[in-house]
């Protein structure tokens, strides 16, 4: 049986802007986000969301697994930012396993992949 890396949710319980400009949040995740990371994942987006964050950066860069829940969870993020009137989430860094996803679920547009 393989050791399985736990997913970190860099900055967790921090929805302000971490990157200087007012509006943003940047997220760094790693290891493997599956169903039981999706939903901290998904509450993360949310505040962010409610408390006025307009833009959405997730770094993939770390990230070896992701599966359907974690899709939705990005996606649902990306739904409540057109439903306040617009915004912006961006995937960055995104390889393997991780982008595969991404291209074969047709997710790219409406979100943005950065390398």
């Amino acid at each position: 049986m393989s050791a399985r890396s736990e997913p970190v949710i860099d900055g967790e319980g921090d929805v302000g802007p971490t990157t200087g400009t007012p509006g943003d949040l940047v997220l760094s995740l790693q290891g493997e986000l599956d169903v039981s990371t999706s939903g901290a994942l998904q509450r993360q987006l949310a505040c962010a969301i409610a408390s006025g964050v307009t833009r959405i950066v997730l770094i993939f860069d770390q990230v070896s697994f992701c599966d359907c829940a974690t899709l939705g969870a990005v996606m649902g993020a990306h739904r409540a930012l057109q439903d306040r009137g617009g915004g912006e989430l961006v995937i960055r860094g995104a390889t393997g396993m991780p982008k595969r996803l991404l291209a074969l679920s047709d997710v790219i547009p409406p979100l943005q992949l950065e390398p």
